[in-house]
């Protein structure tokens, strides 16, 4: 065999090597990113408050994410209700594993959650069941910001 084969052959391996040592060293969101990708389960549809009052039931237990809703009614601790640019207002319910935010009507939110429909399956005060009870549907963030 000549030396140019053997040659091509180490190169090779070491690409092949140099390769592995990369993808086990890559950055940390990288490893998140792929992670999620992987994970079905956390796939979020964005997704405006229109379209889910206009999806009703079908929605439930679907993850989504609503970007720049206007907060209009703050009705208890881990209650209130958005509006988009057309529909009627959504219920959004805090989750407990979540501080609540101090808003007020008005701010803009955007959130991460999961379309619910019923009763909640946390206790939660009377005033915020109450607004669950009112509401065909509801939901559930898990991650909550407020827009500037």
């Amino acid at each position: 065999m000549t030396k140019k084969f053997w040659a091509a052959v180490l190169i090779s391996l070491g690409c092949v090597v140099a390769g592995w040592w990369l993808w086990n060293e890559r950055p940390a969101t990288a490893q998140a990113a792929i992670a999620n990708v992987r994970d079905a389960s956390n796939v979020s549809h964005v997704m405006t408050v229109e379209a889910i009052s206009e999806g009703g039931e079908s929605l439930v237990g679907r993850g989504v994410s609503i970007l720049n809703a206007r907060v209009t009614d703050v009705t208890g601790p881990r209650t209130f209700w958005v509006v988009g640019s057309e529909a009627g207002p959504l219920l959004v319910v805090v989750a407990p594993s979540r501080d609540p935010l101090k808003l007020t009507p008005g701010e803009r939110v955007s959130l991460n959650g999961v379309v619910r429909a019923g009763p909640s399956k946390f206790s939660l005060d009377t005033k915020d069941q109450a607004q669950v009870s009112k509401a065909n549907l509801h939901v559930l963030a898990t991650d909550l910001r407020l827009l500037p």
